[in-house]
């Protein structure tokens, strides 16, 4: 009997179909994924005064992301495995969504999703990230923003 193998590609354009079948499927969100350790410096503001205060702590990552987004989804967990690892405590992480805080998407140029940035102390810091990231990453990102 033969085997039906697929390929990556194969696989990325499953993906891609059901993105385009279900456009208005949500694939992950903030609250449907916890920290492994039990502790969490993952937040989720719901308001632009939320967002404000936040990015006003020492050194802050801000996942800009939406619902809807399929590789903001599949990022989710990557950005939940960094923000429980040693050496990334100090770190808040926020997830911006969108949907929700447009005019701050706007006021600071996110033109894609998924997008990070680094803020300190309500200051945007360093560059920004476009497009979908390993926790790999994510981490060199951090880094290279905060050293």
């Amino acid at each position: 009997m033969k085997k039906f193998m697929v390929s990556r590609f194969g696989k990325f354009l499953v993906f891609a179909l059901l993105i385009n079948i279900f456009p208005g499927c949500t694939w992950f969100s903030a609250s449907d994924v916890k920290s492994s350790n039990g502790h969490s410096n993952v937040f989720e503001p719901k308001t632009v005064a939320e967002f404000n205060e936040l990015i006003k702590k020492d050194k802050v990552l801000v996942d800009w992301f939406a619902n809807w987004c399929g590789p903001c989804g599949v990022m989710l967990p990557y950005i939940y495995q960094v923000a429980a690892e040693e050496g990334f405590e100090d770190v808040t992480f926020v997830k911006a969504n969108t949907d929700l805080l447009g005019s701050e998407a706007q006021k600071f140029r996110v033109n894609s999703i998924p997008t990070l940035m680094c803020f300190s102390e309500g200051k945007k810091v360093g560059d920004r990230k476009i497009g979908l990231s390993s926790a790999d990453e994510i981490k060199e990102f951090i880094k290279k923003n905060f050293s």
